[in-house]
């Protein structure tokens, strides 16, 4: 018989960071690895995400995709593109509680056509980025005028950081996910002073964070 041992999750829930579907992913991953199931890594992709339903009510293919194969990923209906990208990041976690349901509530339901025009083109060079390892590319792509000025609204000194992360150096910033946590791409040397300028940025608000260096992963690992 196999051995299990259990551990908690390293992924603060209401981070930003898809703690929910990260569980849903390690599930899936350990269960298909103990009973031999033989499952892909991209066909345990749409059974994760029915894992993270049950806990934060939607199925998104494109939370665990990442979270299983690594690297970037696209999820579609038609099943999920996955590119072993390697881009420096710094992820600043500021310890602001911003709920999902708030997230999403605050998003607009309808867009200006140059708005969407603007996000397509965005898309398409965040995916080139993504290809070529380019961290300008990327950070071009990061670029969004829609969703990600409305939840900025929710975090407590979003734009002093995205200001102060751009005059470092960083080549693109963002909300990560639901946030509250603030997502720089940049060049490998600028790291840690982008690191350094965001949680002072934040400081200066009253705000505390915690910083990251890190770089995109590479998925789920079966120890």
């Amino acid at each position: 018989m196999r051995r299990t041992h259990s551990d908690r999750q390293g992924v603060r829930p209401a981070s930003g960071w898809a703690s929910s579907a990260a569980s849903a992913a390690a599930a899936a991953v350990g269960l298909n690895e103990l009973y031999d199931r033989g499952y892909s890594r991209e066909e345990l992709v749409p059974i994760a995400a029915k894992g993270e339903a049950v806990v934060s009510g939607d199925a998104h293919d494109d939370n665990v995709a990442p979270s299983i194969m690594g690297g970037f990923t696209i999820a579609t209906e038609k099943g999920v593109t996955q590119v072993d990208a390697d881009i420096p990041l710094v992820a600043c976690l500021p310890d602001i509680v911003v709920s999902t349901r708030d997230a999403r509530n605050v998003v607009p339901e309808t867009a200006r056509v140059d708005q969407m025009v603007e996000t397509v083109g965005n898309a398409a060079s965040l995916t080139t980025g993504m290809h070529r390892d380019d961290p300008e590319l990327v950070g071009q792509g990061m670029h969004d005028t829609v969703v990600t000025p409305a939840r900025a609204k929710l975090i407590d000194g979003y734009e002093q950081v995205r200001e102060a992360a751009l005059a470092a150096g960083a080549t693109g910033v963002t909300i990560s996910g639901a946030g509250p946590t603030v997502i720089a791409a940049c060049a490998e040397e600028d790291r840690r002073k982008i690191a350094s300028t965001m949680l002072d940025a934040f400081g200066d608000r009253g705000v505390d964070a915690r910083v990251y260096q890190t770089r995109i992963g590479g998925g789920a690992e079966v120890f």
